[in-house]
């Protein structure tokens, strides 16, 4: 749904005239690198105007809805005005959410954070992930993502920013976690932590069956935890095998499935193993 503001006019705007506006969607590390930009406008000018509108709240002052980087660096160098386009209107708080998240996405990504914060404002609002996702222009998937991150617990979210290449959790993962613990009763972050420990070595078929039995039985001491973790590392990890079959084999393979009463996958997992167990090449456990 396009809005129905319109740029009134650009034109030199007084720094002092401006102030920053509650719709700004970046508020994570607003001043990273501000020096460096200060430098580019001081070198080679201000590029890109900035994006005001009247102050609902004060008259006699422009609010910014796109650029209070731009204008923090013009503050910096100690610059009196600043290049702005005008729309003709005062805009709410929401639709200047909107209109800030969308000049960034086309310029330095913000920050998680940021997303997570946009996302789950406008969810307060609309309470439908298809309609943010037309506001926004994200991926419904990813609006989903930020909407499930903000309802972790701070230990949670922690691993989750830390990531699994340093020890962390994958979103999904942490997820579950949080929902099995939260079977029998509060999630403690040294329960989060212990079983981030214990995943620390495993690999992706172990940590499954960590995540699955804490969705059975969930887990109240660091104890419970390491007896699920020992017991996931002795369980047997399977590989899975894809293979092509001709239609005769494939035939044969579902009429052998059928007679046994069995899945075909299943069917052909036992076919393989009696067929090495006889050649000698696996022995058979007692």
């Amino acid at each position: 749904m396009a809005y129905d503001y319109k740029v009134l006019e650009m034109k030199r705007v007084p720094l002092k005239d401006l102030v920053i506006g509650k719709g700004q969607v970046r508020k994570h590390h607003v001043s990273a690198d501000i020096n460096e930009l200060a430098d580019s406008i001081r070198v080679i000018g201000q590029l890109h105007p900035i994006v005001v509108c009247e102050s609902a709240g004060q008259p006699s002052k422009f609010e910014i809805l796109t650029g209070q980087r731009r204008y923090l660096a013009c503050k910096e160098i100690g610059q009196e005005d600043i290049w702005a386009m005008i729309l003709d209107r005062p805009v709410d708080e929401m639709e200047a959410k909107v209109i800030s998240f969308s000049e960034n996405l086309v310029k330095r990504d913000p920050d998680d954070a940021d997303y997570v914060d946009l996302c789950n404002y406008l969810f307060k609002i609309y309470a439908d992930v298809k309609v943010i996702a037309e506001k926004t222009g994200l991926p419904p998937a990813k609006v989903r993502k930020h909407l499930k991150y903000a309802t972790l617990t701070p230990k949670l979210k922690e691993l989750v920013d830390k990531g699994t290449g340093s020890g962390g959790l994958d979103l999904r993962t942490a997820e579950r976690i949080q929902t099995a613990l939260g079977q029998t009763g509060e999630v403690k972050p040294e329960i989060v932590i212990a079983i981030s420990e214990k995943m620390r070595t495993m690999g992706g078929a172990q940590k499954d069956r960590v995540v699955k039995e804490l969705e059975i039985s969930g887990a109240t001491t660091v104890e419970e935890v390491e007896e699920i973790a020992e017991t996931a590392k002795k369980a047997k990890i399977y590989v899975e095998l894809r293979v092509k079959l001709d239609q005769a084999t494939n035939k044969a393979l579902a009429k052998y499935a059928l007679s046994e009463g069995m899945k075909r996958e299943h069917a052909a997992q036992s076919l393989i193993t009696d067929a090495l167990e006889s050649m000698g090449h696996l022995e058979s456990e007692e």
